[in-house]
């Protein structure tokens, strides 16, 4: 099942003329965005390791240097597109490139600041801290403009600009002379002694290694790989929930489908001002179809669910395995609400949680189970 919503056209639109030409407060709001749809996407797992980010930086630079030219830039660009895949249990949602540092490369990072100029220090400190976000909007006379925002989101985002150049040399290992790659630079300050030498590897994936200084002469400083953003589909958002639910074809349930045992997550709602990579604590709970039903939180008791052949006509089918739902919270303790919270919409209108259902002893898909 594939979803694809009808975001991608107005998120186009919204961020059309957002190159050099832009009025600076336009751009500065913009910039604003990204920070704020990062804020909000990383309580889904935008911070969540990509399976490159696993390689050692020597690995990356090998990947670098036998793949083939760089695919082109246009496939840079972030159209705010959203679909469902399922056999690898994620949504992806092209709001942005994630990017992570290979863990090897932060190793020694002490002893390699000890060289750098007092600036240069300052903005090797701020770039390697840890996770960054890139939203690149357009391509106009082959070069891609866009943001850049890293983990202290208080910080002044990067203005990119990439290129698409032959590189000169063949003094780098991860690099044959003559190689198509990207190559980023900054307009503005504290940035600008900064440069990134990158490959898009395929479709969803780059690799990039960040020097310090003037291409092609910088210093290497760190191999990083940035992932086109996607989460698990546990971590699914509301909007998502509804896009799906809402789709014509979707697959209605039936009572007798859902008998037996299941698990299951809640749908996050709200977004609570927590540290920048401490999202809330899934919440999990069992839930027991049959006769008599019960949901169970955690470790806590099994609560009836008395109405749950009414709260059928809101799930729908995913796979043969998986559902998502809405049930009324009202019947809910008090306590196990207030621990809910952030799973609420809140106000005064009707008070649901949304979920998704794993049946259990399923399969796991894509290497994650509920």
């Amino acid at each position: 099942m594939i979803l694809t919503t009808g975001n991608s056209s107005k998120y186009a639109a919204e961020t059309a003329g957002a190159g050099s030409g832009s009025s600076a407060a336009g751009r500065a709001s913009d910039a604003a965005k990204l920070a704020i749809d990062v804020g909000a996407e990383i309580l889904r797992g935008a911070a969540t390791p990509d399976y490159f980010s696993s390689r050692a930086g020597k690995d990356l630079q090998a990947i670098l240097r036998d793949s083939p030219p760089t695919l082109p830039i246009e496939t840079l660009v972030n159209t705010g597109a959203v679909s469902l895949d399922l056999p690898n249990w994620r949504v992806n949602r092209d709001l942005f490139w994630k990017g992570s540092f290979a863990k090897d490369s932060l190793v020694g990072f002490e002893e390699r600041l000890r060289d750098l100029l007092d600036s240069e220090r300052g903005n090797a400190a701020t770039f390697a801290r840890g996770a960054f976000w890139k939203r690149f909007d357009a391509v106009k006379d082959g070069v891609a403009t866009g943001y850049v925002v890293n983990y202290d989101l208080q910080a002044l985002p990067g203005d990119p600009v990439v290129r698409t150049v032959a590189y000169p040399d063949g003094q780098r290992r991860y690099f044959h002379k003559g190689d198509t790659i990207l190559l980023l630079t900054y307009r503005n300050d504290p940035y600008k002694p900064v440069y990134d030498a990158i490959k898009i590897i395929d479709n969803n994936n780059a690799i990039g290694v960040m020097h310090l200084g003037e291409f092609p002469n910088g210093l290497e400083f760190a191999t990083f790989v940035m992932a086109r953003y996607s989460y698990p589909l546990d971590r699914m958002s509301i909007d998502d929930y509804r896009a799906i639910a809402q789709q014509s074809g979707a697959q209605t349930v039936d009572i007798k489908f859902l008998q037996g045992r299941w698990n299951g997550s809640l749908i996050l709602q709200q977004h609570p001002n927590t540290a920048l990579l401490s999202p809330p604590t899934p919440v999990t709970f069992e839930l027991s179809a049959g006769d008599s039903s019960e949901l169970r939180f955690g470790s806590g008791p099994s609560v009836p669910w008395s109405g749950l052949p009414d709260a059928v006509a809101s799930m729908r089918m995913l796979d043969a395995d998986t559902v998502i739902g809405a049930r009324a919270a009202d019947q809910l303790s008090p306590a196990l609400l207030d621990s809910l919270r952030d799973y609420l919409p809140g106000g005064s209108g009707p008070q649901l949680i949304y979920y998704v259902l794993r049946r259990a002893g399923a399969a796991p898909r894509g290497g994650r189970e509920l």
